[in-house]
């Protein structure tokens, strides 16, 4: 089933191509332009090598129409779990907002530990660290916010600086995914 959409798909992108190869050559210019436009949005989603944007603290990672999410804090903390014998070099705090503008997914807009890579600067992928948080992260329907969700991860190397994959996935299984660097204060 998936093969015979995606040769119809391709059968017919193929014949308006061909139109498109035959159309006047009237309005050229204003295609050009519409070109350059298009071109012009895309570089604003990625940096001057090419790469995707890396997103920091205080930065806003939106998809439009879905949601919008931004790290507020990134701080190092000396709380530790004395129930925990992982003995992390050191453990993050995570600070986050997201708000749901129009995601819909198998359940309602949720930003937690499974959505969030972290790396330290030893390239090492951290893991989350039971500590003692303030306020969880909520499911969050459409039309509403969470706001100062907290999540702890402990770092094997000690770092300046950690790298976050963040990712999101819809009821129509598309992934939205964004990286963050974020300072450790």
């Amino acid at each position: 089933m998936k093969k015979k959409l995606f040769a119809t798909l391709l059968i017919l992108s193929m014949c308006l191509g061909l139109a498109a190869c035959g159309s006047s050559s009237a309005g050229s210019d204003s295609s050009r332009s519409d070109k350059k436009t298009e071109k012009s949005s895309d570089d604003k989603k990625k940096d001057k090598k090419g790469e995707p944007k890396e997103y920091g603290v205080g930065d806003t990672w939106t998809v439009d129409g879905k949601f919008s999410f931004t790290f507020t804090s990134a701080a190092l903390t000396d709380d530790r779990n004395e129930f925990d014998d992982s003995a992390p070099a050191q453990v993050v705090l995570l600070t986050y907002d997201y708000e749901n503008v129009g995601f819909e997914g198998l359940m309602d807009l949720y930003f937690g530990d499974s959505d969030f890579k972290v790396i330290d600067e030893g390239g090492v992928v951290a893991s989350s660290y039971p500590l003692a948080i303030s306020n969880y992260p909520q499911e969050t329907p459409v039309g509403a916010k969470c706001t100062g969700a907290q999540t702890a991860y402990g770092l094997k190397t000690e770092s300046s600086a950690i790298t976050i994959t963040v990712s999101q996935i819809d009821n129509e299984f598309n992934e939205e995914k964004a990286t963050f660097k974020l300072a450790l204060q």
